[in-house]
Formats: structure tokens, C-alpha cells, sequence
């Protein structure tokens, strides 16, 4: 997800658009990070920094609110699955492996999480 955003928030760690229910995240440490962009229905439990977030989209242009076959059609074939966090929502998983030196299993993943077939949440990120 490459926007001027993330480098922002990388510093900042979270924001929140209050306008359009929308929270970007980061977590991270050595060997993983994450980047997260969802629709939420609550505002966070304290004071955040604030943003509009409306216009985010991943490197492939793939926005919160689409469907399925939206990013079928950017990223490749994928089996839609129940989530194992949240009932009532599903997900399409891409892993890309990458291997280094010196460790056995690195990759890069996304995950397109939706509600009622529209996107209310895109994960990306790497680990080793």
C-alpha cells in the first residue's frame, strides 16, 4: 500500500477519519510489519491523529468498498473464506514468498477482508 500516508504513518503509528468511519494503521517490529486500512463503527477508544483517508488505495488501485471480483481481477484467482476472527465476514489471502539468506520462510501477504461482499478491510505486510 504506497500512498504518502504510510510514510506519515509510520511515524504517527494510527489515524482516524471521523468523516468517513475509516482507521490506517501500522504495526511493526524486526522481522514484521503490517499495514492496515478499515472501515470501522466506532471511533478509536482515545484521541488519535486525525485524517481524511477517502482516497487511500493499495498499489493496485483497489479501494475499501469494492467486491470480490474486483480484486480477483487485480490480484489473481483466490478462494474466498470465512474469516477465523470475526463471524459474518470473509476473506481473500495472497502470500508471495521471498526468500533470504539466512532464513527459511519470508513473504509479503495481503488480505482483502469483506462484509456482505464489499471490502471493509485491506491488510498488508511481510514477515520472516
Amino acid at each position: 500500500m504506497k500512498d504518502e500516508r504510510f510514510t506519515l504513518l509510520r511515524r504517527r503509528t494510527v489515524i482516524y477519519d471521523a468523516r468517513h468511519h475509516l482507521v490506517l494503521y501500522y504495526l511493526g517490529c524486526c522481522a514484521w510489519e503490517e499495514t492496515v486500512l478499515a472501515s470501522v463503527r466506532t471511533p478509536p477508544p482515545h484521541a488519535v491523529p486525525a485524517g481524511d483517508l477517502s482516497a487511500v488505495r493499495n498499489p493496485r488501485g483497489i479501494a475499501l468498498g469494492v467486491t470480490p471480483a474486483v480484486v480477483r481481477r487485480a490480484y489473481g484467482p483466490a478462494r474466498l473464506h470465512p474469516s477465523t476472527t470475526t463471524p459474518g465476514r470473509s476473506v481473500l489471502s495472497y502470500v508471495h514468498e521471498h526468500r533470504t539468506p539466512g532464513s527459511t520462510s519470508c513473504g509479503w501477504f495481503d488480505n482483502f477482508v469483506f462484509r456482505r461482499d464489499r471490502l471493509v478491510e485491506i491488510q498488508a505486510g511481510w514477515g520472516c
